[in-house]
């Protein structure tokens, strides 16, 4: 045991004492108040000597007296051993005024001796106990002594009445009584302090579980509720707070499906009473700010001890992020799919395309065409230069070349490309591009053409939706989410007018597009070039709120350890 736990038990053992004195201080004024106040009562009216009143008007002030005395110096002082000690001889020497004055002997507050015993062996122990007894016995044997021999004035105020062989019985009595209670009252006091310990260290016990339970419950990966028979929840750990967003003091007393946003049970609650141990369901809801959540749940049935149905108890995890890789692998697989044709596609029809491109270029160069004739021939010419390069981005997509990475500073990539695209024919009037981006110039690395065409396609895609105008905001940032990673991100935020939800989980499929023009592959390429950089790609769109592309992507070694020196070096101007 070190220093620090002998000195807390010290303090423990102190507070203890200290409150027994207390009870003791309150308990003795209270005590005395009724039996002197009985005794001053019945002596009114009654012919008796002054001293019958007198002194137990003096001892009731005295006890009164050192009440207020004891209760001055009990968190004073520091010795409480002997404060106790003091406080139980004090007691056994008015004990015995009042036994002389009252009888001696014949005493009916003999029995006095015995709550001072007792007391002393509650404060004390046993051998605090056998110490008041002792102490008891000789004042009372002394009083007994000095009224048979009628020494002093105990001839006057106490005239014997007893004999030799009362007094020997009296002091065998009182031996025997005394000891008896400061033994007994002794064992009583060590079982009363050795129970006392077991439920300390019994509630010690329950308080560690307790603490061990709580911090289970919160530190668990997957969220926790339970909730009443009529669900009501009762508890609600601190990964249901972030998956749902709800803070457990407000969802205590509500439905717990009202929490991922379902109008009713999911499942049925019968099936689960009559039997299952469990039942685990998936389930789209929401968060408490409206966004996507699946929930994948476990219900089970709450019993007590006797096996009785208190109510239910949920756990749960988020799957939105593992539904949303699902369907990334199946994008995935489909591009794999189609790759895999592409090249075949592009062999069987790209030559016979050539051959009648320009077969037709050399008829409209050779004959003599009428008007409408030449504008048959301008339309063929050009169907087949728009699927010639229909077939270009397919075999773009369909057969990658390998990354052509260079360092490149992102603030001056973003402002050529921006500069060059408002002087191009693909930008309609009225609208407005806004670039935002770190103020510090940090290298990043990356294929410049890929990332051009990137650019390009998310921009003209932007103003497709803006046909009326609008504004395309463009932002760069860094970041370092976590266990000192860092990465670069790429936001183009437009105004237009938004993507259909339906429309959302298909957007970079291969020849999906919600345009009457459109080839569907320019995101899908823009996703492959992201996902070749070993970036991510998510968007963010509601109807009629325009549309969010997130581009992420992580930063080489050694661009990280560029960002962090000059991190350390923002800190130290700092």
């Amino acid at each position: 045991m070190n220093a620090d736990e002998k000195e807390g038990k010290l303090h423990i053992v102190e507070a203890d004492l200290r409150g027994r004195l207390k009870w003791l201080i309150i308990l003795r004024a209270a005590l005395m108040t009724l039996l002197l106040g009985v005794l001053l009562l019945s002596q009114i009216g009654r012919p008796s000597p002054l001293s019958s009143l007198y002194i137990p008007a003096v001892l009731l002030g005295s006890i009164y007296v050192l009440t207020l005395f004891y209760a001055f110096l009990l968190n004073k002082i520091k010795n409480l051993l002997m404060f106790s000690i003091g406080q139980l001889l004090i007691d056994v020497l008015i004990e015995t005024v009042l036994v002389t004055v009252t009888g001696s002997v014949e005493s009916p507050f003999s029995f006095l001796y015995i709550i001072s015993i007792i007391s002393g062996s509650l404060l004390l122990n046993r051998t605090g106990g056998i110490f008041i007894a002792s102490a008891a016995f000789i004042f009372y044997g002394t009083i007994v002594d000095l009224e048979f021999f009628q020494w002093g004035w105990f001839g006057y105020i106490a005239p014997t009445r007893i004999s030799e062989a009362e007094i020997f019985y009296s002091f065998f009595l009182y031996l025997v009584v005394f000891f008896t209670v400061a033994i007994l009252s002794g064992m009583l006091a060590d079982k009363l302090r050795h129970t006392q310990k077991a439920l300390d260290e019994s509630d010690r016990g329950l308080l560690a579980f307790r603490a061990f339970h709580e911090n289970v419950v919160r530190s668990m990966g997957s969220g926790l509720l339970t909730a009443n028979l009529e669900g009501e929840i009762l508890s609600f750990n601190h990964a249901a707070e972030l998956i749902t967003g709800y803070e457990g003091a407000e969802t205590l007393g509500k439905k717990w499906w009202k929490m991922f946003g379902w109008e009713s049970v999911p499942v049925n609650p019968i099936e689960l009473e009559e039997g299952l141990i469990s039942l685990r369901f998936d389930q789209e809801g929401q968060k408490k700010d409206g966004g996507r959540l699946l929930i994948g749940m476990t219900l089970s049935i709450l019993k007590d001890d006797e096996g009785k149905k208190k109510g239910f108890v949920g756990t749960f995890q988020d799957l939105t992020k593992i539904k949303d890789m699902e369907e990334t692998v199946k994008i995935k697989e489909r591009l794999a799919h189609l790759g895999e044709m592409a090249a075949g596609i592009a062999h069987e029809i790209r030559n016979p395309l050539a051959s009648l491109s320009g077969s037709m270029e050399m008829l409209s160069q050779e004959l003599t065409l009428k008007d409408h004739q030449q504008k048959l021939m301008q339309i063929a010419l050009n169907e087949a230069e728009r699927l010639n390069h229909l077939i270009g981005d397919f075999l773009n997509y369909a057969r990658p070349r390998p990354l052509q990475k260079k360092e490149t500073l992102l603030k001056t990539f973003l402002e050529e490309e921006i500069f060059l695209f408002k002087n191009s024919a693909a930008i309609p009037e009225g609208i407005n591009i806004q670039l935002d981006i770190d103020q510090f110039q940090r290298p990043v690395s990356f294929d410049q053409d890929l990332m051009k065409q990137v650019f390009w396609n998310l921009s003209i895609n932007a103003c497709e939706a803006m046909p009326q105008g609008g504004l395309l905001k463009i932002s760069g940032k860094w970041s370092s989410p976590a266990k000192g990673s860092s990465e670069w991100r790429l936001l183009f935020e437009d105004s237009g007018s938004g993507i259909p939800p339906d429309a959302i989980g298909k957007i970079f499929n291969p020849f999906y597009s919600t345009k009457e023009q459109g080839t569907g592959l320019g995101l899908s390429i823009v996703h492959r070039i992201v996902e070749e950089h070993g970036g991510k790609i998510k968007v963010h769109s509601r109807p009629g709120q325009g549309a969010q592309f997130k581009l992420t992507f992580p930063a080489d070694e050694k661009e990280a350890g560029a960002l962090n020196m000059t991190i350390q070096r923002e800190s130290t101007v700092g």
